[in-house]
């Protein structure tokens, strides 16, 4: 496969001044593996906190997992675009 997707963290981003950037539990055994991560906050909560997720690549694939992210995120503003043209 070119990318494994995955929540990039427990839940949403804290608001801000509650000072901490949450738990490292989703992307710990990424690093501990040695691969390639990326997390892009592509999703939002209820409330409009953005909620990320992440992308996992193959070891010593880095360009190739940022290409997936950069090609994931264009598909997903041409989605968005497109339905805020038919609903906007």
């Amino acid at each position: 496969c070119d990318a494994i997707l995955c929540p990039a963290a427990t839940g949403p981003a804290p608001a801000i001044g509650e000072g901490s950037t949450g738990s490292a539990a989703m992307n710990g055994p990424w690093t501990l593996c040695g691969v390639p991560a990326i997390s892009l906050p592509l999703l939002a909560d209820e409330n409009g906190l953005p909620m990320g997720v992440q992308l996992i690549g193959r070891r010593g694939e880095d360009a190739r997992l940022l290409r997936v992210a950069a090609w994931l995120t264009a598909r997903l503003d041409a989605s968005e675009e497109s339905e805020s043209r038919r609903f906007g």
